[in-house]
């Protein structure tokens, strides 16, 4: 790899800070593997948890810069703008990633799959990924900071 090569990757480099302590998005990069970090959070098929199904972490949802380059961006929007543009029908409301998200800023080391609002995910009747993590920023008081999302 030709030093360029490296400064690139590093200024590609798919971790991405919140502007909150302790919480940091990803997405899938050249080098990493994300789906199989016990200590990322998010991206899950949500379809099969809705019905019950089990999955393991390989089949994780998590975009990927590259294939999303020329449909999508990465743009900063506060969590209440993502929750009102996704909506909140059929969310469960539990403290799942609320939980995480606190033992996050505590200093636990964890990260999230970067919220995506795109409505080419097929996952989602809605179009998004990311509604419960969007959830609990707003719930933990940081609804009006904007964080990193993928935007088409």
């Amino acid at each position: 790899m030709t030093p360029m090569e490296k400064a690139w990757a590093v200024l590609k480099m798919p971790v991405y800070d919140t502007g909150i302590p302790g919480i940091q998005f990803v997405t899938q990069g050249e080098n990493e593997n994300w789906s199989q970090d016990k200590n990322l959070h998010g991206g899950l098929p949500g379809v099969w948890m809705k019905e019950g199904k089990t999955f393991d972490s390989s089949q994780r949802e998590i975009p990927h810069e590259r294939d999303l380059e020329d449909i999508a961006e990465i743009t900063n929007m506060t969590p209440n703008q993502f929750l009102q543009e996704t909506g909140t029908d059929e969310m469960v409301d539990d403290d799942y990633y609320k939980n995480l998200m606190q033992r996050a800023i505590q200093g636990e080391n964890m990260r999230f799959v970067m919220p995506r609002a795109d409505y080419e995910f097929t996952d989602s009747p809605v179009g998004h990924d990311g509604r419960h993590r969007m959830q609990a920023l707003r719930d933990l008081g940081y609804g009006n900071l904007p964080v990193p999302v993928f935007r088409q």
